[in-house]
């Protein structure tokens, strides 16, 4: 097996853990780039042209409030799959989740949906 690495993208207190690797050959669901995606695309909704400097810590905490539920869930659903069930859990079929990992409408959706005030 190839070795993976951990890059943490920081920002002040915004902070996503995401996972890369040397081979898209790997048993996992190569849901990395897409997420690094979704988080621009986060970052976008929230901090749109003109926002005030003196709020930008605020609205990168909104940003992690956002995303993090998603992307934790995806991170879990590749890790599975990648290193198989921890004890007690079942084994990832990546097809039961593709709907789930496939379809985000975006992060002014996402917030709307969760009761996340813009």
């Amino acid at each position: 097996m190839l070795p993976r690495a951990s890059i943490l993208l920081s920002c002040s207190s915004f902070r996503f853990a995401r996972r890369s690797s040397r081979s898209s050959a790997l048993a996992d669901q190569g849901q990395g780039g897409g997420q690094a995606i979704e988080d621009a695309e986060a970052l976008k909704v929230v901090l749109p042209l003109g926002t005030l400097a003196s709020s930008i810590p605020e609205r990168l905490k909104l940003a992690q409030e956002i995303r993090y539920e998603r992307a934790t869930l995806i991170q879990g659903y590749s890790r599975s799959k990648a290193l198989g069930p921890r004890p007690g859990e079942t084994v990832v079929n990546a097809q039961e989740h593709a709907s789930f990992n496939f379809g985000y409408s975006g992060a002014r959706a996402w917030a709307e949906s969760h009761g996340i005030e813009l």
